[in-house]
């Protein structure tokens, strides 16, 4: 049994519920670049090129607030903790994790607010093994930054940097972001163009959709008082509650958080904002858990076939036989939309589940959501509305005549059951509300077919107004821009 910090209440008091816990079994770094690399809490042990190192005794490996990676063998010298000009690293928002020992939850985030060096990272959390399942919804993300990119950036320039024992490395420097801090110009780095370089080649992988999402830009946090931001690629954007463009995800900073705060009037009247929220192993869809292995990929590679343009192919060739077979079936639009989810399932049987995981590019619509089991407490009090959205998600894999003649009567159940759901944000006395609830995704795909029937359009226009007032719902929605496309096509835009 893993011990608990000191810091953990070891108990959970009547009617508080204590924070969620999570525990490290190893962590395991494979080196893909082509020079060894140095990592500072494996004792400065030095990896090989292509060598794969398991640090699975706590003995062997020291994790305080990060996980770095230089290609310096005296960096580290001593304990050191190095400088961010020199390294890699991941950020921990946690004083400590010790292997084997549950302490509280923390997220994990890339920083690259002054610069980068040419070493991407990958990082995993995986349930059971490398390669295997990731614990939970946001456990895996990654950089993928090319060095012939920054010489290309009007705000950023390559740097070399020579290593003690001979060689040299490269380092993208942000003119701005490595100017004072505190001071005022530092306050256009999180619209300049180095910035939405960062956003662009960061990312978040997403396990129910098995897709890479890009980050979001920073928009600036409208609890901080910013309405909108205006970015040097000419593009302007509303400010949101997290700070970031739509609600979206980030996991790097690439842009300091200070300049804006300090001189926050400045910025209003100029667009400018600071940094939004961003990391990654928060586990929303998880309570208390434990990573048997998290990995980190030096430099994982960046190009590679483009699976995902052969799997849109061979979709649109296996729909053309089902428009065929099904034209006869097809008497409704309902029944007609059906058919290019009904090919990619197929799509998907015939090239593998592999194919879709190694594609780099986000296409969602070529797999359908996978459906994640919430925790107990949400299911025994909501079991009627959690059935309903199970139903959902199994009804968008029938065969369209399937779908047809039940799409209706699920529907109806579903807008029943959702009347009497508590409505966010969560309140005392209230033990789950809407936010609470699985299958977002597939709820917003069901509801966006649903809506293609004049006759159920009005009762739809209904569930989305009570959807719409609940930020995990939405955050859902506009983070899946085939979901926010269909539903602008639709005519129900977004309030």
């Amino acid at each position: 049994m893993p011990q608990l910090s000191e810091e953990i209440p070891r108990h959970e008091e009547a009617g508080v519920p204590r924070d969620k816990l999570m525990t490290l079994r190893s962590v395991t770094v494979k080196n893909l670049c082509s020079a060894p690399v140095f990592f500072r809490e494996g004792h400065n042990r030095k990896i090989e090129v292509s060598e794969t190192a398991w640090f699975r005794d706590p003995a062997d490996i020291a994790i305080q607030n990060r996980l770095s990676f230089s290609y310096d063998s005296s960096l580290f010298d001593g304990g050191s903790p190095g400088y961010s000009e020199q390294m890699a690293f991941v950020e921990l928002a946690i004083g400590s994790w010790p292997l084997n020992t549950a302490i509280k939850q923390g997220g994990l985030n890339f920083v690259a607010q002054s610069g980068f060096i040419d070493m991407n990272l990958e990082v995993s959390a995986w349930k059971d093994h490398p390669g295997g399942e990731l614990i939970c919804e946001d456990a895996r993300a990654k950089t993928t930054y090319n060095m012939k990119d920054c010489g290309n950036l009007e705000d950023a320039s390559v740097e070399t940097r020579f290593l003690p024992g001979g060689g040299n490395f490269s380092r993208c420097r942000s003119k701005i972001g490595s100017t004072c801090t505190t001071c005022p110009d530092a306050i256009p780095g999180c619209t300049a163009k180095y910035a939405l370089y960062v956003d662009d080649h960061s990312s978040l992988f997403s396990k129910s959709r098995q897709t890479w999402l890009t980050q979001a830009r920073s928009v600036g946090s409208t609890l901080q008082g910013f309405s909108h931001a205006r970015f040097a690629d000419g593009k302007k954007s509303d400010s949101s509650v997290n700070g970031r463009e739509n609600g979206g995800v980030a996991v790097n900073f690439e842009c300091w958080e200070l300049p804006c705060l300090n001189y926050k009037d400045d910025c209003k009247q100029k667009g400018f904002v600071s940094t939004g929220n961003e990391g990654f192993l928060y586990c929303p869809d998880t309570g208390d858990f434990t990573v048997q292995a998290l990995e980190v990929i030096t430099c994982p590679p960046l190009d590679g076939f483009p699976w995902g343009f052969l799997v849109v192919a061979v979709c649109l060739l296996v729909m053309l036989g089902l428009a065929v077979r099904y034209r006869r079936r097809c008497k409704t639009s309902i029944g007609c939309s059906c058919i290019f989810r009904r090919c990619c399932s197929i799509s998907r049987r015939i090239m593998g589940e592999s194919f879709l995981r190694s594609s780099t590019g986000s296409f969602a619509t070529m797999r359908d959501f996978a459906w994640i089991e919430p925790p107990e407490h949400v299911r025994f009090a909501q079991s009627a509305l959690v059935g309903d959205i199970k139903a959902i998600h199994d009804s968008l894999l029938d065969p369209p005549r399937v779908f047809e003649s039940r799409y209706r009567s699920i529907f109806e159940s579903f807008q029943h059951n959702l009347s009497g759901c508590p409505r966010d944000p969560p309140r005392p006395g209230v033990s789950v509300t809407l936010g609470e609830l699985p299958g977002k995704e597939q709820v917003w795909d069901f509801l966006l077919v649903v809506a293609e029937d004049e006759s159920l359009r009005s009762e739809v226009i209904k569930v989305i107004e009570i959807l719409d007032k609940s930020i995990p719902w939405l955050q859902a929605l506009t983070a899946n821009p085939e979901l926010k496309l269909r539903r602008g096509r639709l005519g129900l835009g977004m309030r």
